[in-house]
C-alpha cells in the first residue's frame, strides 16, 4: 500500500506521454491535411525536416524532387527545392543560398506558385541579409520585391514584403514599425483568404514584440487568437514558448514553468524542431533567470554561444556576452560581472566599426549596381535609336523603290497604300522611342531616391554617436582618477569629461524627448523629495561659478510623495543647470513646500542671473527656444522638463512677478 502514491505518479507520467504523442499525431494529421499532398511524400518530407541540420539531407531533397515528380506533385517539388535552400539559410551559406534562392523562384514561376517563389526571396534570401547587417541590401531587396508584387497584384507577394519589412525592424530594434508591419500582412492573408499555414508564426512575432514592449495583455490576446491556427509542432511549439515569455512578463511563474515543461517534451519527441533550438534555450534562460537560478541560466547562456558560433551569428554571440555579465552582477560575482561586459563593450565597438564599413561598402555597391543598371538604359536606347535609324533608312529605300515601281506600272494606288503603311511603322517606332525616354526618366527617379536613402542613413546614424561618447566620458574619468598628481592632465582629463557630459546630455535630451513622446504612463514610486532636492545640489555644484552661492531652502527634510525619482531629478538638474549658466554674480536659491491643502508640493529655483526677456516668457518653455543665440545648448532643456513634469500629473512655470533674475515653480501632486 505505501507503493501506491508511486504507482498512481508512474501511471499519471504515462497517461501524459501518451496523450502528448497523441496531441503530436493529431497535429501531424492536419499538417497533412493542409498541405494536401501524398501521405507517402509527406512522411519522407518530415524525415528530410528532421534532418535540416545534417548534410544528409541534400541528398534526400533530391530523391523528394524525383518522388513528387513521378507523382505530378508540383507543390512538393517546390517543397523539395525549398528544404534544400532551408540546409544552405541554416548554415549561413551565402553564395549557395543566392543561388537556390534563384532556382526556387525560377521553378516557382514556371509552376504558378507565387508562395514559393515569394517564400524563397523573402524568408529566407532577404532574411538572411537581416541576420546578417546588411540592411541596405535587405531593404532593396524588399522594395524591388513589393514593386514586383504590386505590379502583378499579388497580394501574397505583398504579404511577404510587408512581413520582410517587420523583420528588418525587429533588427533595428523600432518595434511598434515591425508591429504594424506585421499586422498588415495578417491583414492581407485575412482579407483576401491567401494561404494561412504560415500565419501562425506571424502571430507569434507580433506577441513576441508586445511582450517585449511591456504590454504582456495585449501579447496574451494574440496568443489565444493564434491558438486555431496551430497546425503541426513546430506551431504548438512557438505557441508554448511565448505562453512562456508572457507568464514570465506577468510573474506567473507557475504557469510559465508547466509551459516551458510542455515545449520541452514537445522538443524531445519531434526531431523536425531541432532548428527551433534556439529559442527553447533562450526561453529557459528567461525562466532561470526570472527564479533566480543563476546557474542553469549561465548553462543555457553557453549553449547559446555555442550555437551563434556555429550558426556564424556574430550579434547573437555578443547578446550572450552581454547577458552573462548581467547574469554574474545578480550573482553577486562584480569581477566576472566587469569582465564579461568589458569585453561586450570592446567587442560591441568593433563590430559596430565593421558594421559601419560594411554598411558603407554595401551602400557603395547598390549605387554601383543602380548606376550600372542605368548605363544598361542608355545603351539600350542607343541600340533601339540605331535600329530605328536602320528601319528609316530601309523604308526610305523600300518607299522609294515602290515609287519607281509604281510609276513604272502606274499603280498609284498600291503605292499610296504602302506609304501609309510605311507611316504606321513610323508611329509605332516612334512610340517605342517615347517609352525608352519614361524608362530613363524612371531611372533617374530611382538614382535620386537612392540618394535619399542615404542621407537618410547618414541621419539615423547620429544615433550611433552615444555609444563612443559614452567611452569617452568613462576613459577620460579613468585618465582623471590615474593622474591625479599630473595638474595639466588631470585638468585636460577633467575638462575631456565636462565637455563630452555636456555633448552627451544634448543628446540625451534629444532621445530622452522623441521617448517621452512616444512612451505612455510612467512608474511612479514613494519619493523622498528633500533627498532628489540634496542630490540635484550636489550634482550642480561642479557648475557653479565662484563668485554665486548655492543655497537651500527646505520645507520639511521627511516629505515623502508618489512620483517618478528620476524624472524629478532630472527637471531639478535642468533648472539648475539653467541658473548656474547664466548667473555670474548672486546667488541660486532651491527651496519646496507643501501646499496648505497637503496635495500639491511647490519646488521653486531662483537665480539672481540675466533674466528672461518679457518677449520670450511665453516662448521659453517650446523647443530650440533659447534666451541668447550664443549660449551653449540647443534649447531642449525647458521643454524636456515641462514634458517631464506633465507626465508626472504637475506642470512647470516662470514666476513673471519675478523681478531679478529669473525663478521657476515645479508643481506636483503628493499622489
Amino acid at each position: 500500500m505505501k507503493d501506491l502514491p508511486y504507482i498512481t505518479i508512474g501511471r499519471f507520467s504515462v497517461l501524459f506521454i501518451i496523450l502528448l504523442l497523441s496531441t503530436t499525431t493529431i497535429a501531424q494529421n492536419r499538417e497533412m491535411k493542409e498541405y494536401n499532398g501524398d501521405s507517402t511524400l509527406y512522411v519522407y518530407y518530415q524525415q528530410c525536416k528532421a534532418n535540416i541540420q545534417s548534410p544528409i539531407v541534400l541528398p534526400m531533397s533530391d530523391t523528394l524532387f524525383t518522388m513528387a515528380q513521378t507523382k505530378s506533385d508540383p507543390r512538393m517539388q517546390a517543397v523539395a527545392l525549398s528544404t534544400k535552400l532551408d540546409y544552405y539559410y541554416f548554415k549561413g551559406q551565402e553564395d549557395s543560398i543566392i543561388a537556390w534562392v534563384e532556382r526556387v523562384k525560377k521553378f516557382a514561376q514556371e509552376t504558378e506558385q507565387s508562395k514559393y517563389y515569394y517564400f524563397a526571396w523573402g524568408k529566407r534570401l532577404i532574411l538572411f541579409y537581416i541576420k546578417n547587417g546588411k540592411f541596405n541590401t535587405a531593404l532593396y531587396e524588399a522594395q524591388n520585391m513589393l514593386r514586383e508584387a504590386q505590379q502583378e497584384d499579388n497580394k501574397e507577394g505583398i504579404a511577404y514584403c510587408y512581413d520582410c519589412i517587420g523583420d528588418i525592424y525587429i533588427l533595428k530594434r523600432l518595434r511598434q514599425q515591425a508591429i504594424d508591419a506585421k499586422l498588415k500582412a495578417i491583414e492581407i492573408i485575412e482579407t483576401y483568404h491567401l494561404n494561412a499555414y504560415n500565419l501562425h508564426s506571424k502571430y507569434m512575432s507580433v506577441a513576441k514584440l508586445y511582450n517585449d514592449m511591456l504590454q504582456p495583455q495585449k501579447a496574451n490576446d494574440i496568443i489565444k487568437k493564434a491558438e486555431k491556427l496551430v497546425h503541426n509542432n513546430n506551431q504548438a511549439f512557438e505557441q508554448k514558448l511565448q505562453y512562456v515569455a508572457y507568464y514570465l512578463r506577468v510573474n506567473q511563474l507557475e504557469k510559465a514553468q508547466k509551459a516551458l515543461e510542455e515545449a520541452e517534451e514537445l522538443f524531445k519527441h519531434d526531431k523536425t524542431l531541432i532548428n527551433r533550438q534556439k529559442n527553447l534555450i533562450v526561453s529557459r534562460e528567461s525562466y532561470y533567470k526570472q527564479t533566480k537560478q543563476y546557474q542553469k541560466a549561465l548553462q543555457a547562456l553557453e549553449e547559446q554561444e555555442k550555437l551563434a558560433a556555429e550558426m556564424g551569428e556574430t550579434q547573437l554571440g555578443l547578446e550572450v556576452k552581454m547577458r552573462k555579465g548581467q547574469t554574474y552582477y545578480w550573482m553577486r560575482q562584480k569581477d566576472l560581472a566587469a569582465d564579461y561586459l568589458y569585453d561586450y563593450i570592446n567587442l560591441a565597438d568593433s563590430i559596430n566599426n565593421i558594421n559601419e564599413q560594411a554598411a558603407i561598402t554595401e551602400f557603395s555597391s547598390l549605387l554601383n549596381f543602380e548606376k550600372i543598371k542605368i548605363e544598361k538604359k542608355e545603351l539600350e536606347l542607343k541600340a533601339k535609336e540605331a535600329e530605328l535609324k536602320h528601319n528609316r533608312s530601309f523604308i526610305l529605300l523600300l518607299v522609294s523603290t515602290l515609287f519607281i515601281v509604281f510609276i513604272l506600272f502606274y499603280r498609284e494606288f498600291y503605292l499610296n497604300k504602302k506609304l501609309k503603311h510605311s507611316k504606321k511603322l513610323l508611329l509605332i517606332k516612334n512610340q517605342e522611342l517615347t517609352e525608352s525616354e519614361n524608362n530613363l526618366r524612371k531611372a533617374r527617379d530611382k538614382a535620386e531616391k537612392a540618394s535619399n536613402m542615404k542621407t537618410s542613413f547618414i541621419r539615423n546614424m547620429t544615433h550611433e554617436i552615444r555609444t563612443p561618447l559614452n567611452s569617452i566620458v568613462g576613459f577620460s574619468q579613468v585618465i582623471s582618477s590615474q593622474f591625479k598628481k599630473d595638474d595639466e592632465t588631470h585638468e585636460f582629463a577633467n575638462l575631456i569629461e565636462k565637455n563630452s557630459d555636456k555633448l552627451l546630455k544634448l543628446i540625451d535630451d534629444v532621445l530622452e524627448l522623441s521617448d517621452l513622446e512616444s512612451s505612455e504612463d510612467m512608474e511612479l514610486e514613494s519619493t523622498n523629495i528633500h533627498i532628489c532636492c540634496e542630490q540635484a545640489l550636489s550634482k550642480i555644484q561642479p557648475y557653479i561659478s565662484k563668485d554665486v552661492s548655492l543655497e537651500f531652502h527646505p520645507g520639511n527634510s521627511e516629505l515623502f510623495i508618489h512620483t517618478n525619482k528620476e524624472a524629478v531629478s532630472k527637471i531639478l538638474f535642468n533648472l539648475l543647470h539653467n541658473a548656474a549658466k547664466f548667473t555670474e554674480k548672486g546667488k541660486i536659491t532651491l527651496a519646496y513646500s507643501l501646499s496648505e491643502a497637503k496635495d500639491q508640493i511647490s519646488i521653486s529655483v531662483t537665480d539672481t542671473g540675466i533674466g528672461i526677456p518679457a518677449d520670450k516668457q511665453e516662448i521659453i518653455f517650446e523647443r530650440f527656444t533659447k534666451v541668447s543665440n550664443f549660449s551653449q545648448g540647443c534649447g531642449l532643456g525647458l521643454a524636456l522638463s515641462k514634458l517631464l513634469a506633465q507626465k508626472l500629473g504637475g506642470n512647470l512655470v516662470i514666476d513673471k512677478t519675478n523681478k531679478t533674475g529669473s525663478r521657476f515653480v515645479l508643481t506636483l501632486p503628493v499622489q
